[in-house]
């Protein structure tokens, strides 16, 4: 049973829900704040580990939520 379990699937699984908490709270601190600093530091983050689609669908939510806040 234990040679079934495949690590590093867990492990990606794991990376994704904790970049995509990131993502929910520089939201909350952006809505909050009016400040994009948290923001702009995690696109530079999913740039340099090359997530370019993951970034590419948090700017979209991010536009949308700036539109909303009118910012």
């Amino acid at each position: 049973m234990l040679e079934k379990l495949d690590t590093r699937e867990i492990m990606d699984l794991y990376a994704e829900e904790t970049i995509r908490e990131k993502f929910m709270n520089s939201l909350i601190c952006y809505a909050k704040n009016i400040d994009s600093t948290e923001m702009i530091n995690l696109f530079k983050y999913l740039d340099f580990l090359g997530l370019k689609k993951m970034k590419s669908d948090f700017q979209v939510a991010f536009t949308q939520i700036a539109e909303i806040y009118d910012r």
